[in-house]
């Protein structure tokens, strides 16, 4: 009875790491590129974890391309969640691009509110995000780039990634921690609320109200002669205007 339960539970142990094994194996492209269309419902924010190069294009929002080997677009998830449209691989997939090839995703949008772009690949908005409250997320190695107008902006930006984003805002709130940087001297704010931690670097461009704080080695660079600075620094790094 003994001996039968244990081979019970090796068999059970076996066929569990033969199943981790499994989930946990490579997947590398196909080098068989395929351009798809997908729809979905439609969406007010846009969530991006992965490798991918996302492109934001105004237009018909729920009508989404991608670019890519055929293998890896077949396990890349899109789906509407809550209002969110959410792009990643399928949980527990490994994968590695091809030295020549990454995935391409052309997102549409009409009216968004929220972004979060997170993992390596690199996020570019064609055309101005107009919208009356917009929160950005960004972290890890990846770089952002787009445009905006709206009266609200908040973007919270971490690890080595670089932001750049331009537009007008009346109200902009920027934190940056890690090594990236963040770079909104394009962006056209009334009143700015800048935090900065690490080693990166912050540029932001205000008119009015400035409340600048900055920690560690990285440094808060502001233009647009603001009337009021409210100016904080600890470490190596500075608060100076350009």
């Amino acid at each position: 009875m003994k001996k039968l339960i244990l081979i019970t539970l090796l068999a059970c142990f076996s066929i569990s790491n033969a199943q981790k094994s499994k989930r946990n194996k490579t997947i590398k492209g196909n080098e068989k590129e395929v351009t798809v269309s997908r729809t979905t419902p439609e969406y007010d924010k846009i969530e991006v974890g992965g490798s991918f190069d996302v492109k934001l294009i105004s237009g018909k929002e729920g009508n989404i391309t991608i670019k890519g080997d055929e293998n890896l677009v077949e396990l890349l998830k899109t789906e509407v969640v809550n209002g969110t449209l959410k792009v990643r691989f399928e949980r527990g997939k490994m994968i590695k691009y091809n030295y020549k090839s990454t995935l391409e995703i052309t997102i549409p949008f009409e009216q968004i509110n929220g972004l979060s772009f997170s993992g390596s690949g690199n996020f570019f908005g064609k055309d101005v995000i107009k919208t009356e409250n917009l929160e950005v997320e960004i972290a890890g190695s990846g770089n952002v780039k787009f445009e905006s107008n709206t009266t609200n902006t908040k973007i919270a930006r971490s690890g080595s990634g670089n932001l750049n984003v331009k537009g007008k805002t009346q109200n902009l709130e920027i934190e940056s921690t890690g090594s990236g940087n963040a770079n909104a001297s394009e962006l056209l704010a009334e009143n700015v609320v800048a935090s900065q931690t690490g080693s990166g670097n912050i540029k932001v461009n205000c008119s009015k109200k400035l409340v600048a704080r900055s920690t560690g080695s990285g440094s808060i660079i502001y233009k647009g002669n603001p009337e009021k600075v409210d100016k904080s620094s600890s470490g190596s790094g500075s608060i100076s205007g350009n």
